[in-house]
Formats: C-alpha cells, structure tokens, sequence
C-alpha cells in the first residue's frame, strides 16, 4: 500500500438523518460505511468510495476495534457525516449548503463518471432531485444534484481512457478562498504538501485543483494539458478552490465556513505522520489554530487531532497517523 507523510484524508458534513443520509450515499454511488465513532451526544460516519478490488480492505464491522485501527492508517478519502443525535426529529434544524447568499463557502462534493448522461438517468429514475441536469444552463455536459440535506454534488465526466469499470469515484470537494495566493501556500506548502495539478482561469473566477499525492506515486506530468487529463484519469478525489477575481482585493470579504450558524459544512481533514512536526510547520507559517469551543466541538484530542484554520477560516482538522479516536 501507497505510503504519505501527510494526505487529505475527509470532507465532513453535517447532517439531519443518518436513516436517510447513509442510504442514499451507499445506494447512488457505491459507498461504503467503512467506520462510526459514536460520541456522547453524535456520531460521525465515515463513508469511502474503494476500488471494487479493493472491497476486503473495508470489510471490517463499523465501530469495531479493527475497522477503528485501520480508519486513519489505510491511504484513502472519506465523506464523514456528522449527526447530533435527535436533529433528526426536530423539523426546525435545516443544514445551510454553502451556496447561498450571504453564507457562500463550501460549494460542493463530486463524482466522476464515463457517462454524465446514462448515470444522471439512472439518479433522476431513482429519485434523486437535481439542481443542474447535464443540458441545463450555460456549462453542458455534467450537473449537479442535490443529497438529502441539499449540499450539491457535481457529476462530471472522466477521461474516456481512465478505465475504471466502477460507475461512480469520489472525484472532488470545493471551497471558494477569497486569496488564492495565501490559501495555494496554505495547502501546498510544506506542512500539508498538496500539489497543485492544474489550474483553469476565466474572465471572473479561476479554479485550482490540488492533490495529496503519495510518496509511491509517479512523478506528475510536466505539461498543464497532461495535468489536466491525469486528473480525469485519478480514482483519488480533487480539492478544488475557487476564486471569484477581486475579493482578494476586498479587506472585509469573508466567506461562511459553516462552523457559524446557518450551519453546515464543517471541515476537511488531513492525516499525517507526525503531528507535531505538522503543527509546528503550520505555526510558523503562521497559521491560526482553532479556539478551545471550536476544537472541542470538532472532536480535538491533544496528540491525536488538532484543528487549524486556513486562511478563509474553514476548519482543518489534522489527524495522527493512526489514531483511534
């Protein structure tokens, strides 16, 4: 198995109903529950998306000893679905998506797929509601759906010689960063090590794709176009941020990062090999860690999970190589 110093690890969202939530991410695109870490008052699911040859390295039970050893050890990519238990009852609690005005932050999950059209076919016979079908609007070819909670998830097209015989793979998670020169540093220096793939810039916004890319890894391509098609070709998910052009010149923008009402998002996550020494790295670069209420409230235990704050304020949880929680 790849070996990592550091790699992005989750995306965590939070949600109303596990009843409902777990199904649909299992059913619609092949997730599997891999493991559950049950508080005093929520519990987290930890949902991957493996290569189908790769099923028995996820066969262990959820929430036993084994399946927690193996959570934060094994190199891959989990949707991490957060529920206070009870908010499935209470028809006031809604969670906020991200992509509404004045609260837009976390944009999306995505998956990719051989066919944008046959595959939206068969979520829209399933019943799965759409915020964008492939032939809605002025970008063709790929949409957005909506999961139980509303957080839109893009379904995009891969390489048409990626090869995978699997419908779906966990392909993407977008932020939008006010700065992409201070969130580029944040991500891709040496504390996290991303690397930036490629980028693509429009007359109003650009988008940058970054990669947690394994020590046993081939070297990347050179060249943007051969980035920009290794990506399509990737089973491993794609962070991407997105920059509207002028909010970095704009000293009071902000964008929402979920962790304030209207709830929602909560953060992405990374594991690493030595915790310490990422922190340490982090800290003098000058990173903000997240105060004592935020930290307790995303499940920080010292030594084991710490929670730093990107430059946007979205919550980054560093995670010990390892570590049962």
């Amino acid at each position: 198995m790849s070996t990592y110093a550091v790699h992005w690890t989750s995306t965590a969202l939070r949600i109303k109903d596990p009843a409902v939530s777990l199904p649909f991410y299992e059913k619609n695109f092949g997730m599997k529950l891999v493991d559950k870490i049950e508080g005093d008052s929520d519990t987290r699911y930890f949902l991957a998306r493996p290569r189908d040859a790769d099923a028995a390295d996820y066969s262990d039970a959820p929430g036993s000893p084994a399946a927690r050893e193996k959570l934060f050890s094994i190199l891959t990519n989990y949707v991490e679905l957060w529920h206070k238990r009870g908010v499935e009852a209470d028809p006031s609690v809604k969670y906020d998506n991200g992509n509404n005005e004045p609260n837009r932050g976390f944009g999306h999950l995505a998956f990719s797929v051989a066919d944008v059209y046959a595959s939206c076919a068969r979520l829209e016979e399933a019943g799965v509601a759409f915020q964008k079908k492939p032939d809605e609007g002025r970008m063709k070819g790929l949409a957005f759906i909506k999961d139980p909670d509303s957080y839109w998830i893009e379904i995009v097209a891969r390489a048409a010689d990626a090869g995978f015989a699997e419908e779906f793979n966990l392909s993407q998670t977008m932020l939008r960063v006010r700065d992409p020169a201070r969130s580029l540093a944040f991500y891709c220096g040496g504390a996290l090590r991303m690397r930036l793939l490629c980028a693509r810039h429009f007359a109003d916004f650009s988008l940058y794709f970054l990669m947690s890319v394994p020590r046993a890894d081939a070297p990347l391509p050179g060249s943007g176009p051969e980035r920009d098609t290794h990506m399509r070709r990737t089973w491993r998910p794609i962070l991407e941020l997105t920059h509207n052009h002028g909010t970095e010149q704009d000293a009071e923008f902000k964008h929402h990062t979920g962790n304030t009402e209207p709830l929602g998002f909560s953060s992405v996550g990374f594991v690493t090999e030595d915790l310490e020494d990422t922190c340490a790295l982090l800290k003098h670069d000058g990173a903000a860690f997240a105060d004592a209420a935020l930290s307790k409230e995303l499940g920080a235990v010292p030594g084991k999970l710490e929670v730093v704050l990107d430059p946007d304020g979205y919550a980054v949880k560093l995670i010990a190589k390892g570590a049962q929680l």
